[in-house]
């Protein structure tokens, strides 16, 4: 008996044992070969081995068009110089640009950027519809949450009030007029812009007999939310308008957001960096807010970000001088920017850099003088009027400052559009100054035509 049994199935085609028992090494290697006349055998072979051949063949002429140059030795002169002269126009643009990094109170920044922002470009229609929707929620939930607090003082007085024959008729009318304002309060519709709730709130606080109920209480809806627990709703640029003003404007069918709507209500969060470009014929403001926490353990972090800067912007909101830091009655939200101040003004790394001290707020900061002196938190401040108290704090930072080339100051109101278009050309024709004219002389045309 056989070792090995024999297999039933039918013969078939041989296979080859290896690629190269049916190609050469020219075939494997592309080169040409000459052209036979077929028979049955080379026939046989080039059908098992036309697979193969036909993947190698695609390869190698892929390769070969690659390795062939593209374009002659002038075009790739020409585009060389392309590349040349793209880099000298970045080189030329990156030394026009004079990047100006803003520092100090957050929400001056804030305004600073977009001031400068609307300046460079106005909102577009995009920004204006995203900003109608957060206005009218900001408004809506503001006045309703003033509302509330008034609604439990009027009930926590109607409690209080003795029940002799006199006040029991006054009772019985605020107890009125408390529950036709909780019902507005707690009405709610299918209307996604509360346009409803709304207008049934400015109703009922529209009622003379609800104005005198809740008058006896101490509280006048004429001036309801022009308080400082609510500043963004109404503020010094718009004292005229109450916010029950404000609820009627905004929910105006034809309501258009302002400016000012932008300045209060834009509610996007702008983390980290913000960059802001003004355009001039010579050069390029960029304005950059650095949204950064002045924790003196992470300014190490990120102080490498002033290395190309051109100059700095401290902004110091004067108002601040009776504010408190949480629940801290020491020191003012002012001594701190003093502090901060102190410490970013005398780093050695910008010794040589131009530097701008905003005193802004101006406005509010004198109106309250007369309410909240000067001398509760600056005890050593002996002055009698507003200039002198603004001359005060204004030596109060200069001492603080230990560079020999000195600061610049400016005392604005940069909430004000043409307050802050002041504050930049000054910024240009006195600070920046040196820099402008280094700008213009490197970019002045040459005695031959071109630039240098």
């Amino acid at each position: 008996m056989p070792r090995h049994p024999t297999s039933s199935c039918p013969a078939g085609p041989k296979r080859p044992d290896s690629f190269e028992s049916n190609l050469t090494k020219d075939e494997l290697l592309g080169r040409s070969k000459a052209p036979a006349t077929p028979d049955s055998s080379s026939i046989n072979q080039s059908q098992v081995a036309s697979p193969v051949w036909d993947s190698l063949s695609s390869f190698f002429t892929f390769v070969k068009q690659s390795v062939e140059p593209a374009w002659s030795a002038s075009e790739g002169k020409q585009r060389s110089d392309g590349i040349d002269a793209w880099l000298d126009a970045e080189a030329v643009k990156a030394k026009r640009q004079l990047r100006i990094m803003l520092q100090g109170d957050g929400k001056q920044m804030e305004i600073f950027g977009k001031q400068a922002r609307l300046i460079s470009t106005p909102l577009s229609e995009e920004e204006e519809t995203r900003l109608r929707i957060q206005v009218k929620e900001s408004i809506l939930g503001g006045i309703k949450e003033i509302l509330y607090e008034l609604l439990d003082e009027a009930q926590n007085e109607a409690q209080n009030e003795t029940h002799e024959e006199h006040e029991e008729q006054h009772t019985n009318q605020t107890s009125h007029s408390v529950e036709k304002l909780r019902e507005a309060l707690e009405y709610h519709d299918l209307d996604d812009d509360g346009a409803i709730t709304a207008q049934i709130l400015w109703s009922v606080c529209q009622q003379p007999e609800f104005q005198t109920d809740f008058q006896q209480h101490g509280v006048a809806l004429q001036k309801l939310g022009l308080d400082e627990q609510h500043p963004d709703f109404t503020c010094t640029c718009k004292a005229d308008q109450t916010t029950l003003a404000q609820l009627k404007r905004v929910f105006d069918h034809h309501y258009t957001p302002t400016d000012h709507d932008w300045f209060h209500f834009d509610s996007r969060n702008h983390p980290g960096i913000r960059e802001t470009q003004i355009e001039r014929p010579t050069h390029t403001l960029s304005i950059t807010d650095l949204s950064i926490s002045m924790n003196r353990g992470r300014r190490s972090r990120w102080m490498h970000i002033f290395d190309d800067c051109t100059c700095i912007v401290f902004l110091a909101d004067l108002a601040q001088y009776d504010e408190n830091l949480g629940e801290d009655e020491t020191p003012s939200k002012l001594h701190e920017a003093l502090t901060v101040f102190e410490s970013i003004a005398n780093v050695p790394k910008f010794a040589h850099k131009p530097f701008l001290l905003v005193l802004t707020n101006v406005t509010v900061f004198k109106a309250k003088l007369d309410v909240s002196p000067l001398s509760k938190t600056f005890p050593d401040y002996a002055g009698q009027d507003a200039e002198e108290a603004l001359e005060f704090l204004r030596n109060r930072f200069l001492q603080l400052d230990k560079r020999e080339e000195g600061v610049h100051i400016s005392v604005s109101d940069i909430s004000n559009p043409v307050s802050l278009t002041q504050v930049l050309d000054d910024l240009e024709t006195s600070v920046l100054k040196n820099v402008l004219e280094n700008v213009d002389e490197a970019h002045s045309p040459s005695v031959d035509g071109g630039f240098d």
